[in-house]
């Protein structure tokens, strides 16, 4: 949503207005409860405290602690590399610290890669992140086809 809105270069009443209107079901009910709240409370609701809202409660502390132990825990195992870089994104946001920069990425990543591939990428250097993954793809593909 973010994305949408800096492409859209929303105002912050603008961001507020769109995102509440995605709510649905149980979402957008208790959305007009805590909106209630936050008009008695500072007369207005920002962007921000309404991040921060739905933060608190659709990614609660406990949430993100979990998927923090699922990233620490996440190897590439039967899938394929794709398979694996697309779950080691979507969890590498909830452990900034642990990817911080480019060279901790890339090891996280390696280390999570088959004993096979890891053992192959040990005689290459890889630049970057992308290409680290792009070299473990291709090696992927040469095995299976050998």
């Amino acid at each position: 949503m973010e994305k949408a809105f800096r492409a859209m270069g929303c105002t912050e009443e603008e961001k507020i207005r769109f995102a509440t209107y995605m709510l649905q079901d149980r979402a957008h009910h208790w959305w007009e409860s805590v909106e209630r709240t936050m008009m008695q409370d500072a007369g207005f609701v920002t962007w921000p405290g309404f991040r921060m809202a739905f933060y608190s409660k659709y990614f609660p502390s406990s949430r993100i602690k979990e998927l923090e132990r699922e990233f620490l825990s996440l190897s590439q195992g039967s899938t394929t590399v794709e398979d694996y870089e697309a779950e080691f994104d979507r969890l590498s946001r909830f452990a900034p610290s642990l990817v911080q920069d480019p060279k901790s990425r890339m090891r996280r990543f390696e280390e999570g890669l088959r004993p096979r591939l890891r053992q192959g990428l040990a005689t290459v250097h890889s630049t970057d992140y992308d290409d680290l993954v792009d070299r473990a793809k291709n090696m992927e593909i040469i095995w299976k086809e050998t």
